[in-house]
């Protein structure tokens, strides 16, 4: 089921999903124009929930930060499809602070295939380049990228050198 701005009369909301939300089976989230919500996670995220999640499409949050914290990051194996329009306060789309990539895990986002940012004005990177997480974006096939005003780097040389499915890079006014 959807919802229009109308129907959904929220508050300002620290989170969207807290730690009694769990959705073990849902393969495609679309949020959208929950302008005052500051996050769209809870720090403890029940052990299945969003486990089979294959798209994800969050359009204007105005006062997000981060679309998917370090906690979900792990959760979210499955996910293909990662769109992200209109979020005025944005800065990061992973945030990866705490996240301990440990041996048998499987790289974060690694059958990730089509990545989308658009009017992102504050997005300063994907994720903390700082941080020693490696990203596993070794299927990403589509990578669409348009004003983020403040991103200056979007992949280390690393990185960069893994996308070999890449077909399609489109980035313009960045």
């Amino acid at each position: 089921k959807s919802f229009t701005p109308n129907e959904l009369d929220l508050t300002v909301s620290r989170q969207l999903f807290n730690d009694k939300v769990s959705f073990p089976g849902l393969e495609e989230l679309n949020l959208g124009y929950m302008r005052n919500t500051m996050e769209i996670w809870d720090k403890q995220i029940p052990a299945l929930s969003f486990s089979k999640l294959l798209e994800l499409h969050v359009v204007c949050f105005d006062k997000l930060l981060a679309v998917v914290p370090s906690n979900l990051l792990r959760k979210v194996q499955y996910l293909e499809t990662l769109t992200i329009e209109n979020c005025s306060s944005l800065e990061e789309v992973f945030d990866t602070e705490g996240l301990d990539i440990g041996e048998g895990y499987a790289k974060p986002l690694s059958r990730l295939r089509d990545l989308r940012l658009r009017s992102l004005p504050r997005l300063m990177h994907l994720w903390n380049m700082d941080s020693n997480v490696y990203m596993g974006f070794q299927s990403l096939s589509f990578l669409i990228i348009y004003h983020c005003d403040c991103l200056r780097n979007i992949f280390s040389p690393y990185i960069a050198g893994t996308l070999e499915q890449l077909i399609s890079l489109e980035i313009e006014n960045c």
